[in-house]
C-alpha cells in the first residue's frame, strides 16, 4: 500500500502527493482521475441456484373459513431457512458524561427554496442490465480486472433467494421492506394481481415460517394483526393471492420489520428507516469504507467492506470486500457508502457506494454511484446499476443516502449529491438527485432534480433521507447546502426538507433552515434521528461543524428538529454544542434506540475526535450524554446507527476514526460498540483496522442510519 497522500484533519498534517488547500477547519487533496474511462453495462452476476430436493405441496388448500377449497397445482418449494443460534451478547457497563445545554435556535425558512429542475434535463447515466461476470468487465474501463473480491469462502454472493415468487402473488407494499414501524399492530397492505380479490397473510417469528405468528385471510388489500406484535422483534411475513375460496399457491416475497417497545403515542400507524440487513435473517449488518485503498498498484482506488451480524455479533473479518473498479489512481471508491434499502422489493437490503473519481464517458471526476443489490447471500459483487455524474468536475457521489419510500409504492429510493455541478451556470452551486427503485432496482434516469439556489452553495454536498416527518406515510428527504450564504450570512449554510407523496419527493423544499451566522457551515451534516420522543414522526439532525456559539471559536453544533402532522417544529428544540475547536456536528446519525426504551437516540462525532450519545424520552433527548466515546488519535469523521447486530434487541453503534494509525499509519480504523439495558458499552466489542499505510479506513460507514459528515475536506474551489 502506499503512503497516504492527502489530509485528513486540523490536527494532522502531511505531506500531499497533489496540492492541499486548506480552509478554516479542514484540508483537502485531490486527484485529477480525468483519463478517458469506458463504460460498460454491468448488473448484478447470475448465479446458478444449487439443487434442493423439492416439497411436494398438497394441491388442496382448506382456508380458515371452512370453505372448500379448489384443486391448484402443486408448487416444490425449497426449504432452506434455518434459524440462527441464539449465542448471548455481551453487556458493557456504562458512565454517565454530563453536557451543556445550549437554547435553541430558531431561524427562518424561507430564504432560500431550492429550484427543482425537470430530470430530464440531466439525465444520469443509464446503465442497461445484462448479465456480465464480474472477472469480465470493469465498471468505467476496459479492464478486466475483478471489481470485487469475496473476503470469505464460505459467504457466498448472488445466490438465489430462498423465498418462491409466483408470477400471480400479491406484491408487498407496507410496512416499508426491512422498516421500523410505530405501532405494535402495524397496518400491512399489499397490490393485488388481477383477478384476486384477497390474500392469506403469515406473519412470522422466521423467513421460513416455520415460527408462525398468526395466519391471516383477508378480503382486500390491507389489514392489521389481531394483537399487539412482540416487542422489540423482528417480524417477517408473505402473502399468497385468494381468488374467492380458492388461495393461489404462489408466495410474495418474504419481507420483515421491526416492532418497537411500545406503540407511538400519538396514534400515527406509519413506517420508516429501513435497516440494513443484506442477507434478510433478521440481524443487521455493517459497511465500512477505506476510499484510499491501493487496488492493483493505483492510489487512492478505494474498496468497501461488507460485514454480516449474527447472535454472536458482528463478523471478525468481511463477509465481502469491493474494490474500486478504475483504471486510473483517485477513484475514492467509496468516498460515501449507504444503506439503500429494498430498491426492488425482494426482502434485502441493498448497497450504493459513491466514488468522486469517477469518469463516466470520459468525464473526469463526474463522479459516479454504485448499487449493489442484497439476497440471501449478501451483497452481490456486481454492481446492478451505475448512475454517473452530468459533468466533468461534479463529483456525483459525494454523498449518496437512502430516501426511504418517497412515493410510497413499496420500492426504496435513494438520493445522490453533486456539490459540485454549476447549474445554470450558477458555478458550483450544486444538485442532488432522486432515483426511484422498481422491481428491477433504481431506475436509468433521477425521477427529481434539486439545483442550489446560487454559485458557491455546494448544495447537494450532504444528503439523508429524513424518514417520516409528518406521518402521511411517505418518506422524505433533507439536502445540505453549507456553503450557502444566506440573508447576507456568509457560508452560514442551509439545509432544505423535501416531503414525499404519492407523486413523489415533491419540486420545491417544504421548509429551508438556515445557519444562523457567517461560517456555520449548516448542513456540514443531514440526518434523521428517528423517532427521539415516541410520537410516531421521525425527528431530524443537522450539524453546523463551523458555528462558533458564546465566542467559542469552531466549536460546532448539532440541532434537533422534531417531527409533526405539520413537518418539522419552527425552531430545534435541543442545540448541542462542543467546545472551542471541536467542530462538533461533523458528523451526525439517529443510534436507533440503544437502551430498549421506546425512543429513538442520537450520536453526535466532533472532528477533534469525539463520539456523544444522546438518550431519547418522551421529550426528547436530554441536555446531558450518556455515553462519551474518545480515543487519543481519533478523528471522527463518520458514525452510524449500527442496527442491532447481534439480535438481543438494543440497537448497536459503529465510529469510523480514518486518520487513526494502528499496525499502519494513517490506516484507519472503525469500531463497534453494543447496546444493552443501560446503552452504549464503554468499550467496543469489534474493532476494525486498515491493512496498509493511508488506506483511510472508516471514512465512511453505514448500517441504518449514517452519515460520514463534511469534515472529510468538503469545500469551495472557488
Amino acid at each position: 500500500m502506499s503512503p497516504v497522500a492527502g489530509c485528513f484533519s486540523v490536527l494532522v498534517l502531511v505531506a500531499c502527493a497533489s496540492a492541499c488547500v486548506r480552509d478554516d477547519w479542514t484540508y483537502d487533496a485531490r486527484v485529477d482521475a480525468s483519463a478517458v474511462d469506458v463504460l460498460a453495462d454491468v448488473p448484478a452476476t447470475d448465479v446458478p441456484a444449487t439443487d434442493v430436493p423439492a416439497i411436494d405441496v398438497p394441491a388442496i388448500d382448506v382456508p380458515s373459513s371452512d370453505v372448500p377449497a379448489t384443486d391448484v397445482p402443486a408448487l416444490d418449494v425449497p426449504a432452506l431457512d434455518v434459524p440462527a443460534t441464539d449465542v448471548p451478547a455481551t453487556d458493557v457497563p456504562s458512565s454517565d458524561v454530563p453536557a451543556t445545554d445550549v437554547p435553541a435556535i430558531d431561524v427562518p425558512a424561507t430564504d432560500v427554496p431550492a429550484t427543482d429542475v425537470p430530470s430530464s434535463d440531466v439525465p444520469a447515466l443509464d446503465v442497461p442490465a445484462l448479465d456480465v461476470p464480474a472477472t469480465d468487465v470493469s465498471v468505467f474501463d476496459a479492464s478486466t480486472d475483478v471489481p470485487a473480491v469475496d473476503a470469505r469462502a464460505d459467504a457466498a454472493v448472488d445466490a438465489p433467494s430462498l423465498d418462491v415468487v409466483g408470477p400471480v402473488a400479491p406484491r408487498p407494499i407496507s410496512p416499508i421492506s426491512l422498516g421500523d414501524v410505530t405501532q405494535r399492530r402495524p397496518t400491512l397492505r399489499w397490490q393485488l394481481p388481477s383477478g384476486f380479490d384477497g390474500a392469506v397473510v403469515e406473519l412470522c417469528r422466521d423467513r421460513a415460517c416455520t415460527m408462525v405468528i398468526e395466519t391471516r385471510t383477508v378480503s382486500g388489500s390491507s389489514t392489521q394483526p389481531t394483537a399487539d406484535l412482540p416487542a422489540r422483534s423482528v417480524v417477517f411475513w408473505r402473502l399468497r393471492g385468494r381468488m374467492g375460496a380458492t388461495t393461489a399457491a404462489a408466495y410474495s416475497p418474504t419481507w420483515l420489520f421491526h416492532v418497537p417497545a411500545a406503540s407511538a403515542s400519538s396514534g400515527v400507524n406509519s413506517s420508516a428507516n429501513p435497516h440494513f440487513d443484506v442477507n434478510g435473517d433478521g440481524i443487521d449488518d455493517v459497511v465500512i469504507a477505506a476510499r484510499w485503498v491501493t487496488v492493483r498498484s493505483l492510489a487512492q482506488m478505494g474498496a468497501v467492506s461488507v460485514f454480516h451480524g449474527s447472535r454472536s455479533g458482528v463478523a471478525a473479518t468481511a463477509n465481502l470486500v469491493l474494490e474500486s473498479p478504475g483504471l486510473t489512481g483517485g477513484f475514492s471508491f467509496g468516498y460515501a457508502v449507504a444503506n439503500a434499502g429494498d430498491v426492488n422489493g425482494d426482502g434485502y437490503a441493498d448497497l450504493v457506494v459513491g466514488a468522486t473519481g469517477g469518469s463516466p464517458g470520459g468525464l473526469g471526476l463526474a463522479g459516479a454511484a454504485y448499487v449493489f443489490h442484497g439476497s440471501a447471500a449478501g451483497i452481490g459483487s456486481t454492481a446492478a446499476r451505475i448512475l454517473g455524474g452530468s459533468a466533468r468536475g461534479n463529483e456525483f457521489g459525494r454523498a449518496v443516502a437512502g430516501a426511504g419510500d418517497v412515493d410510497g409504492d413499496g420500492y426504496a429510493d435513494i438520493v445522490v449529491g453533486e456539490p459540485y455541478a454549476d447549474p445554470g451556470g450558477r458555478m458550483e452551486a450544486g444538485a442532488a438527485r432522486v432515483f426511484l427503485g422498481s422491481a428491477e432496482g433504481v431506475a436509468a434516469v433521477a425521477a427529481r432534480v434539486f439545483e442550489g439556489v446560487a454559485g458557491g452553495d455546494l448544495f447537494g454536498a450532504t444528503v439523508a433521507g429524513a424518514g417520516d416527518i409528518n406521518g402521511d406515510g411517505y418518506d422524505d428527504v433533507l439536502v445540505g447546502a453549507p456553503y450557502a450564504t444566506v440573508g447576507g450570512r456568509d457560508h452560514a449554510g442551509a439545509a432544505s426538507v423535501f416531503l414525499g407523496s404519492a407523486m413523489g419527493v415533491g419540486a420545491s423544499a417544504t421548509r429551508v433552515i438556515e445557519g444562523v451566522a457567517a461560517d456555520d457551515h449548516l448542513g456540514s451534516s443531514v440526518a434523521s434521528a428517528g423517532d427521539l420522543n415516541g410520537d410516531g414522526y421521525d425527528d431530524v439532525v443537522l450539524g453546523a461543524s463551523g458555528a462558533s456559539p458564546g465566542g467559542l471559536v469552531s466549536a460546532g453544533t448539532a440541532s434537533v428538529f422534531h417531527g409533526g402532522a405539520s413537518g418539522l417544529t419552527s425552531g430545534a428544540v435541543r442545540v448541542i454544542q462542543g467546545a472551542a475547536g471541536d467542530a462538533l456536528g461533523s458528523a451526525v446519525a439517529g443510534a436507533g434506540d440503544v437502551n430498549g426504551d421506546g425512543y429513538g437516540d442520537l450520536v453526535v462525532g466532533a472532528q477533534r475526535g469525539i463520539a456523544r450519545v444522546f438518550h431519547g424520552s418522551a421529550s426528547g433527548v436530554g441536555a446531558a450524554e450518556a455515553r462519551v466515546l474518545s480515543g487519543p488519535d481519533w478523528n471522527v469523521l463518520s458514525v452510524a446507527g449500527a442496527g442491532d447486530v447481534n439480535g438481543d434487541g438494543y440497537d448497536d453503534l459503529i465510529v469510523g476514526t480514518p486518520s487513526t494509525s494502528g499496525a499502519f499509519s494513517y490506516g484507519g480504523s472503525a469500531r463497534v460498540f453494543q447496546g444493552s439495558a443501560s446503552g452504549i458499552g464503554a468499550a467496543a466489542v469489534r474493532v476494525y483496522e486498515g491493512a496498509g499505510s493511508g488506506d483511510a479506513f472508516g471514512n465512511a460507514v453505514a448500517s441504518w442510519r449514517a452519515w460520514p459528515g463534511l469534515g472529510w475536506g468538503v469545500r469551495r474551489r472557488t
